[in-house]
């Protein structure tokens, strides 16, 4: 186990410092308090990346059967013009 300061862990995630000290200060991200410092135990940051994973692959499945559907209809010939 390793502990994190917020610069660590900020530049792991890509977010600002202050971001990730808000969500500390409002519960959303595990932290320990030292003193008054806060640190992030590494396992407690790879857990919330896992947690907040989008899985996104019933909505590329929905989207590729909507894509066939329109590719479909539209090499359905249009109704014939008889002027």
């Amino acid at each position: 186990m390793t502990l994190l300061t917020l610069k660590q862990t900020s530049a792991m995630l890509n977010i600002g410092k202050s971001k990730l000290y808000a969500l500390c200060e409002t519960g959303q991200f595990p932290h320990v308090r030292i003193g008054g410092s806060i640190r992030i135990i590494d396992d407690d940051v790879r857990r919330m990346i896992r947690s907040h994973k989008v899985d996104c692959s019933k909505d590329l499945e929905k989207l590729s059967k909507t894509l066939e559907k329109e590719k479909a209809a539209m090499r359905k010939p249009q109704g014939a013009h008889h002027g």
